[in-house]
């Protein structure tokens, strides 16, 4: 018995010990420590034993030495060391040591993202004429479930139309209705606020300033207009009686709200919109006809790509392949398109595997729509075919087939011709069907008039507010993410236009979601928990093209600070000169990657009209007096080029046959 006791206490002893090392360790270095126990025998490349690049907190080198550390960099008592894992127990047991972290490379939150994509540098007006934050721009964002009270907003909220708020009395909107800023305090959040909470992070993440430094968004500084839309997640919430108020024409109605009142205050305007429905070739014309008249100079409409690139969208029919089949499941009431380009033929058959219905059938019918049961599986599945010219070339002739079945197998029948099918509610089974990943974009990202943005993945965990490690998209090094939705646009535009990272973001979330929905999963991915103002916040991290939409959105707001007119294509010529290629493997702009990832301060630098600055090189010695064949031109800091200088600041540009003179000098007069 006394032996028990004895072991019972030496184990306590080493079981704290152990807790007490483990302690030191951050997250990623202890999930690393066990795996080179679980694998105690696998070397580096080299036959080394394998290493991690980590921070160590020491007010001593020599314990460093002793576990056989290469110190790569020292301030004072803070290393970063090559550390063999199998040491790092023994260096963590000194008590010299304090902390030893190490994260995924390129860990990706807000703060961080601002390093990746080059807004630090604009923020902090690194080799500008300035600093860019926003100041003078309105950032506007659609979305649901919006907390005013998050700290990270402070008192830039400008307005806020809640379409589902149900305090009409006295309002001019159409629905719900608009809250002034002195209003939002006592209002604290939209109707939704209590079930939804994605727009809180959403505007976190394009205009944030952060709180106490942490996670600040691209824009910290610009002026906020909010509109709470209605979407499938909180139509719960809208009385039976007003469901059809809520179209996409209504989601319009919202952006013309953010923009007119960007107006009224002669400042320009980003709206970012990270919602969408699937995309079709007859009913979004005048959708896409309302945002080209609502965006132009100063208006700029930044949307999500879609998350729906891992499915299989698109089958395309070669004129020489006289059948195409397939099977279309994942929705109660499966749709497809097929478009067939040229003239109609009569005997074109389309349907299903059980039964095919001929051109000439269709348009024999009413409004040249059929209707009919066929069979499938012993179900009776009530069909409709539907026969139209196609919305973008009058001579292409687009059927429409739908049945009620969450599974179906379908045919198309059309020698000589060439056809393309597209599902709209649903997707092709990849192994039953030829069909490709490729048209999963989104509407409104697909439209012309409008910035598409696909993600990017630099980060594939993060350690929540519990201390558990949470692991999601694999994506790492700036890679195209799996899920991002991918182009052409149906109408074979070149789509997304630009990415930006959209793996494990981490913003501002609601506290009214928080309080009220302490057990959903989300909750499991907030990385921090914060009290102020007598109410807990959270950061959480979340993912999708969603979370990429504001990044870009809020760098735009950087380049209208900047260039108050610029328009949707000067900012594809921003783009085009300046966006990183990721996956040097493509050649540019592509439907994965667009013109590439953004570039907050190589943008601001083009649109300056300061080159030099980046290359090839500022001028270090005296400009004047210029020397023979030496010519100088002038720009204003929004990269006007002009004949002279008046009291301000300019950029010069100086082109000399001695290349040494060659470059860039800012004068401020």
């Amino acid at each position: 018995m006394k032996k028990f006791v004895i072991f019972c206490i030496l184990f306590a002893f080493f079981a704290d010990m152990v807790s007490a090392q483990r302690a030191k360790l951050s997250p990623f270095v202890r999930e690393a420590v066990m795996s080179a126990n679980h694998n105690p025998r696998m070397k580096a490349a080299n036959g080394a034993p394998r290493t991690i690049t980590a921070f160590v907190k020491s007010t001593d080198i020599a314990p460093l030495n002793d576990a056989d550390c290469k110190v790569l960099a020292r301030w004072n008592d803070l290393y970063i060391a090559s550390i063999p894992l199998q040491n790092i127990n023994r260096l963590a047991a000194d008590k010299a040591v304090m902390r030893i972290e190490a994260s995924h490379p390129l860990t990706l939150t807000n703060d961080t993202c601002s390093q990746i994509l080059g807004t630090r540098q604009v923020w902090q007006g690194e080799k500008l004429p300035q600093a860019f934050t926003g100041s003078g721009v309105v950032v506007g964002i659609q979305d649901i479930g919006f907390d005013f009270t998050h700290p990270t907003f402070g008192t830039r909220i400008r307005k806020v139309w809640d379409m589902l708020s149900r305090d009409t009395v006295g309002s001019s909107l159409p629905v719900g209705r608009e809250y002034a800023s002195d209003e939002l305090s006592t209002v604290q959040h939209t109707f939704d606020g209590l079930q939804e909470t994605h727009g809180t992070h959403t505007a976190g993440s394009a205009a944030g300033e952060g709180f106490e430094g942490e996670y600040r968004g691209m824009a910290p500084e610009s002026d906020i207009v909010l509109v709470a839309n209605a979407c499938s997640n909180n139509a719960n919430l809208i009385d039976s009686t007003d469901l059809y108020k809520y179209t996409d024409a209504l989601d319009i109605l919202g952006f013309k709200y953010i923009f007119d009142y960007a107006e009224s205050q002669g400042k320009p305007c980003v709206v970012s919109f990270s919602e969408g429905g699937n995309d079709d070739l007859y009913d979004s014309r005048l959708m896409e006809e309302a945002i080209a008249n609502i965006t132009g100079p100063g208006k700029i409409l930044v949307t999500s790509a879609g998350n729906k690139g891992e499915y299989h969208c698109y089958i395309h029919k070669a004129a020489e392949d006289s059948t195409v089949s397939g099977v279309i499941s994942g929705a109660k009431q499966v749709l497809y398109f097929v478009r067939c380009r040229g003239k109609i033929d009569n005997k074109i058959g389309v349907g299903f595997i059980s039964r095919t219905y001929t051109t000439e059938q269709i348009i024999a019918c009413t409004d040249s729509i059929l209707r009919d049961t066929i069979e499938n599986g012993g179900a009776r599945i009530p069909v409709t075919l539907a026969l139209y010219p196609s919305c973008w070339d009058a001579d292409d002739y687009v059927y429409e087939v739908s049945a009620k079945t969450d599974r179906l197998s379908f045919s198309i029948i059309a020698p000589d011709v060439e056809a393309e099918i597209f599902p709209y509610s649903g997707i092709f089974d990849a192994i039953t069907s030829p069909a490709e990943r490729s048209h999963s974009m989104q509407r409104p990202a697909s439209m012309p008039s409008v910035i598409a943005v696909g993600a990017t993945g630099y980060r594939d965990f993060i350690t929540n507010y519990l201390g558990e490690t949470k692991r999601d998209k694999k994506e790492t090094d700036g890679m195209i993410s799996q899920y991002s939705s991918r182009g052409p646009s149906l109408r074979g535009d070149i789509k997304p236009e630009i990415v930006a990272p959209g793996n494990n973001i981490i913003s501002s979330y609601s506290s009214f979601y928080l309080e009220n929905n302490p057990d959903m999963g989300d909750i499991k991915w907030d990385v921090k928990h914060f009290d102020h103002g007598g109410r807990t916040y959270a950061w959480n991290s979340n993912t999708g093209t969603s979370m990429s939409t504001p990044i870009v959105a809020g760098i735009i707001a950087l380049w209208l600070q900047a260039k108050p007119t610029l328009t949707k294509d000067d900012i594809i010529d921003v783009f085009m000169h300046t966006a990183k290629h990721n996956d040097e493997s493509l050649s540019y702009p592509n439907n994965l990657y667009g013109y590439g990832e953004i570039d907050a301060y190589a943008g601001l630098v083009y649109i300056l009209g300061l080159e030099g600055i980046v290359s090839p090189r500022l001028i270090s010695g005296p400009l004047f007096p210029l020397r023979e064949g030496e010519t100088m031109d002038i720009y204003t800091i929004d990269g006007k080029k002009v004949d002279r200088m008046d009291r301000g600041i300019y950029a010069i540009q100086l082109k000399s046959p001695d290349p040494s003179r060659c470059g860039s000098m800012l004068i401020r007069k």
